[in-house]
């Protein structure tokens, strides 16, 4: 039971990283994109923490699994 609740979270954690990824990637590569976005650096900043924060989550998630 302990390895499924470890895996489900670590696809919930990798499937946020993902989004993130994706929406900072429009942020960054397709400026007309986000033209309707009043706070773009913002924006930017708190997607950089949403993946810093998965991949974090994800190390510690791994090492209970070993």
């Amino acid at each position: 039971m302990k390895d499924k609740l470890i895996k489900a979270a670590l696809q919930r954690f990798k499937a946020d990283k993902l989004e993130s990824e994706v929406n900072l990637s429009i942020y960054l590569e397709r400026v007309t994109g986000i033209s309707d976005h009043p706070n773009v650096v913002q924006d930017v900043v708190e997607l950089t923490k949403k993946i810093a924060n998965a991949d974090e989550c994800i190390k510690i998630l791994q090492a209970k699994l070993v």
